[in-house]
């Protein structure tokens, strides 16, 4: 199901990042200009307004496709060029690091700085050098193999809220010192509060995601008459405005109940993607399904709820399993179901035994003149083994098919959880074979003891005694 919209995945121009490094770095330059000595500072503007800043970060994809962001630093303003450096790896509170999924890849390196109020500035800004660590510290730094021209780079800016004047960016291929160079224009914001400027440098190529993959229920594509190739329009997804293309159905979808709607699956790295921009919110999973190896379910479980990790929830298939069968209620609709099977099988028994008493009870003028006419004792039982033996095969056929019936269509009615929902995942009937050989035999068992209990007592009674009986 997955591989459909695995297939249908954009591969983004990005840089790799080789080896395992541990910590990257940006050798930046960056330079504010003063203030003309004409421009009049009004006076609600506090100074601390008028500063630009340069925090630099980048944006990298591991090996799962997950983009995450690594904080870097402030680059000093000398206009010389500093080493501004990041962590890779993430640091606990037992102090043990957890490693990215390498290999790793580039895929934005982002400036932030908070837009002046009223007055604009420039500046000017150069990235130098891309470099990565093996190591948690020192200064084995090895720099990585990219074209740092302005040409080979996509330079964005972030729209500016309560802006008196727009941002605008200028790149200077011409620029005396070698890397990716560019004139800021900051432009300024009527807002007292600081409100941040992100400028993003992605490399140039990478292909515009107009619409995301999907699969679709098929109780939805029959609602709303849909095709796969159809576009739907995705309104729920958070940072996203597009459509999507459906590549695929599916039934049903594992966590979703019916009553929330019909499932809708996307593709999470192409939509990462899709809605990446330099300074919006990555988006993260709520979930994380793992697979495990079976005999290490325990295992695993421990270790993601201890320390570094410290999961605040964690379940397995068994534990959801186990939750499910002790569920009251659903313990309280198997027992009242099972009692009725075993009281039902009970009298079905008794009452074949009855019925095949009275029966021969009532015939015993007729079997006296069989044996009068030379019907054997052997004969005799054979006929009524053979007629009883009919009767339990109907019975046992037609009920075993009503019972197999009435299961598939009542079962997944009736199984409901404590708040009296719909179970999820959805009820699927098993039939017990073993069991319900077990009662056929059983049946079979009561018929052939009924059989020699006849035998027995036509034996006691003579041929005579029968045809008097017959005469009374």
């Amino acid at each position: 199901m997955m591989a459909e919209l695995a297939g249908s995945r954009v591969d983004p121009v990005t840089i790799d990042l080789p080896g395992e490094p541990a910590r990257i770095a940006l050798d930046v330059a960056f330079e504010v200009d003063p203030l003309p000595s004409d421009v009049e500072i009004p006076p609600d503007v506090r100074p601390a307004r008028l500063e630009l800043q340069a925090e630099m970060r980048v944006a990298l994809v591991d090996a799962n496709g997950q983009i995450f962001r690594v904080e870097l630093g402030e680059a000093n303003q000398t206009g010389e060029a500093g080493r501004v450096a990041g962590d890779l790896t993430y640091v606990a509170e037992d102090g043990s690091r957890l490693l990215p999924n390498y290999p790793l890849r580039l895929l934005t390196m982002e400036m932030r700085t908070p837009a002046p109020q009223d007055i604009p500035r420039t500046a000017r800004l150069r990235i130098e050098s891309i470099l990565i660590s093996p190591d948690f510290d020192g200064d084995a730094w090895q720099p990585v193999s990219t074209d740092l021209d302005p040409g080979s780079w996509d330079i964005t800016v972030t729209d500016l809220a309560l802006a008196r004047d727009r941002p605008a960016l200028t790149p200077n291929p011409g620029a005396e010192a070698p890397g990716l160079s560019l004139e800021i224009f900051s432009g300024s914001t009527t807002s007292e509060a600081a409100i941040p400027i992100i400028i993003g440098f992605r490399p140039a190529g990478s292909p515009t995601i107009e619409s995301l993959p999907v699969l679709v229920s098929t109780e939805l594509m029959e609602q709303g008459g849909l095709e796969v190739g159809d576009q739907m329009p995705l309104p729920s997804l958070p940072g996203y405005d597009g459509s999507g293309t459906i590549v695929g159905t599916l039934e049903e979808f594992p966590t979703v109940e019916p009553e929330r709607g019909e499932p809708v699956v996307v593709d999470y790295q192409t939509y990462l993607l899709a809605s990446f921009d330099p300074g919006i919110v990555i988006q993260r999973p709520d979930e994380y399904w793992l697979t495990v190896d079976p005999d290490s379910v325990d295992e695993t479980i421990e270790q993601l709820i201890a320390a570094p990790l410290a999961s605040a929830d964690v379940m397995s298939q068994e534990e959801r399993e186990t939750t499910l069968q002790s569920d009251p209620v659903a313990l309280g609709t198997i027992g009242s179901l099972m009692i009725g099977f075993i009281a039902a099988a009970i009298f079905a028994g008794i009452g074949f035994a009855v019925n095949a008493a009275v029966s021969a009870r009532e015939r015993l003028v007729e079997f006296a003149l069989m044996r009068a006419v030379g019907l054997s004792n052997r004969q005799l039982m054979a006929w009524l083994g053979l007629e009883n033996a009919l009767l339990v095969l109907f019975g046992l056929i037609g009920g075993t098919l009503l019972g197999i019936a009435l299961a598939w269509a009542v079962l997944p009615l009736i199984a409901i959880t404590q708040e009296a929902t719909e179970a999820v995942p959805g009820v699927i009937v098993v039939y017990p074979w073993q069991t319900i050989l077990w009662l056929e035999l059983s049946m079979i068992a009561v018929l052939i003891l009924a059989v020699g209990l006849l035998a027995i007592m036509l034996r006691r009674m003579g041929l005579g005694a029968l045809l008097r009986l017959g005469e009374e």
